[in-house]
Parts: structure tokens; C-alpha cells; sequence
């Protein structure tokens, strides 16, 4: 009798392990699968990524394949950023189409350095995303497409956006700021273009 409740339990324990190896690799495959789907099926030419225009939108997009839990610069992803405006509406649609977190997270770390030209702060407001690190990026990006230079500086003291997105902060103040001298710089020029006019007659 002994011997048969042993046998029984040795048989019990190699189907329950048999089970756990199966659903291991069914998981495993699964995402596996799900990363394959998100590779590019072909790398970007050079000539592209070096003068990147709007008619490679589509291209690069489907060119981008997550940027892990720290998210940087790239040749594809630059090249986006290069193209501005017109690449903003789709990389919404492309954070939108997926539930990647980490596509989710480069999409809104390439929008954020677009800026307030990408006019799509709405849209990053609005946007249905629960994993907490595209989440955390994404209302950093969205106060820099707002030019809130003085929010940007106060993520950039405070200890709510902690490594890698405190580096994303202090890169946007950055160029926040140099959009605004920028604007400002040309605002005077104009002004004193006009001021010239006003003199030669």
C-alpha cells in the first residue's frame, strides 16, 4: 500500500512539473513572439537617417522597436526628432496602436524632444497608458511641449523623477530654454528690422 501511495505521488509530481515546463515555454514563446513583432523587418539606410525628410515617417516608425527601461538617443529615433511636426501625429497613433509598454515609452521620449512644434499635448494628455515608467515620461514630455520651463525646473530639484527621467527633465529644460532665447532672439531682430524701416523714411 505504501509503495502505491509513493507511486502515486512520484506520477502526481512529474505531471505537475510536465504542466509548469509547458506553460514556461508557451510564456516564454509568447514573448518572444511579442519582441519579434516590434523588430524592424529591415534596417534604415544611411542616407535616410543622415537627411531624414517627411516622406520617411512611415519607414522609421516601423523602424522602432522599444528602447528598454532607459530610454536614449538612437540614429531612428533622432532622425524623427529631426523631422518634427510631421512625425508626431503618427508616433501618437503608433503609442496608441500598442499596449508595449516600451514602445509606448520611446514613442513619448522621441515626442518630448520634438517639443511644442509637435502640437500634440492634448493627445499625450488624453493617452490610455497604465504602465507607471511611459507614464512617468510622459508628463515630463508633455510639460516640455507646454515651454513650462519653470515646472521642468522644479522636476529637475525635486526627487519625483529619480535617475535616467531626471536626465530626461534636465535635457528638455535645456532645450526649452533654448527655444525661448531662440524666439526671443528673433523677436528683437524683428523688431529692429522694423525699427530700421522706420528710420530710412
Amino acid at each position: 500500500m505504501i509503495r502505491n501511495l509513493t507511486s502515486i505521488f512520484s506520477m502526481t509530481i512529474r505531471r505537475a512539473l510536465f504542466s509548469t515546463m509547458i506553460v514556461a515555454s508557451l510564456t516564454i514563446a509568447s514573448y518572444r513572439s511579442a519582441l519579434a513583432l516590434d523588430k524592424s523587418p529591415s534596417p534604415v539606410s544611411r542616407k535616410i537617417l543622415d537627411n531624414p525628410k517627411p516622406e520617411h515617417v512611415r519607414t522609421l516608425i516601423s523602424a522602432l522597436n522599444g528602447c528598454g527601461c532607459v530610454p536614449k538617443h538612437h540614429p531612428v529615433r533622432d532622425a524623427l526628432v529631426k523631422i518634427g511636426k510631421p512625425a508626431a501625429s503618427p508616433l501618437i497613433k503608433r503609442m496608441n496602436s500598442t499596449t508595449k509598454w516600451w514602445i509606448q515609452l520611446e514613442c513619448v521620449y522621441i515626442l518630448g524632444l520634438i517639443g511644442p512644434e509637435a502640437g500634440v499635448a492634448e493627445e499625450l494628455r488624453k493617452a490610455n497608458i497604465r504602465h507607471p515608467l511611459p507614464k512617468r515620461y510622459l508628463g515630463i514630455a508633455r510639460t516640455a511641449m507646454l515651454s513650462d520651463s519653470e515646472q521642468l525646473r522644479l522636476y529637475a530639484k525635486g526627487k519625483r523623477f529619480p535617475g535616467s527621467s531626471k536626465k530626461y527633465v534636465q535635457e528638455l529644460l535645456a532645450l526649452t530654454e533654448q527655444r525661448a532665447k531662440a524666439k526671443k532672439e528673433a523677436g528683437n531682430s524683428k523688431q529692429q528690422v522694423s525699427s530700421s524701416k522706420v528710420d530710412a523714411k
